[in-house]
C-alpha cells in the first residue's frame, strides 16, 4: 500500500489551484421569517401549503402515482413567486420541511 500523500500537490509537484467559484463569498442567509411582504413569509407559505388538505399526505408519499417532492416543492415555489419571495430555491423548501418534521417529532416524543 502506497503511503498516504501529506501535500496538497499533485504528483507533477505543482500546487493546484482552488476554483474561482470556491472563492466566491457566501451569501449571508436569508430568514425565513422576515423575507416577505404584506406578513407573508418563506415559513408562512410553507406552512400554510402543508395546512391545506391533502397536501402533507402528498408530501409524505402517494404510493401510486404521487408527484415527487421536487414537483410538490415547486407548487410551493410558484407560491412563494405570487408572494414577491424568488431568492429560495427547491432543495432549501425540501430542506426545511424535513426540518419541521424533525422538530415534530421530537416535540411529540418530548409530550
Amino acid at each position: 500500500m502506497p503511503p498516504k500523500r501529506t501535500s496538497t500537490s499533485n504528483p507533477s509537484g505543482n500546487f493546484s489551484q482552488t476554483p474561482a467559484s470556491q472563492n466566491r463569498p457566501k451569501k449571508a442567509p436569508v430568514s425565513w421569517e422576515k423575507d416577505g411582504t404584506d406578513g407573508n413569509s418563506s415559513i408562512r407559505i410553507v406552512l400554510d401549503w402543508l395546512a391545506v388538505e391533502g397536501n402533507f399526505q402528498r408530501w409524505r408519499g402517494d404510493t401510486k402515482g404521487g408527484l415527487s417532492k421536487l414537483a410538490l416543492a415547486n407548487e410551493i415555489l410558484d407560491e412563494m413567486a405570487k408572494a414577491g419571495i424568488t431568492h429560495r430555491d427547491n432543495k432549501g423548501i425540501q430542506t426545511r420541511i424535513q426540518d419541521l418534521q424533525i422538530s415534530y417529532g421530537k416535540a411529540r416524543d418530548y409530550l
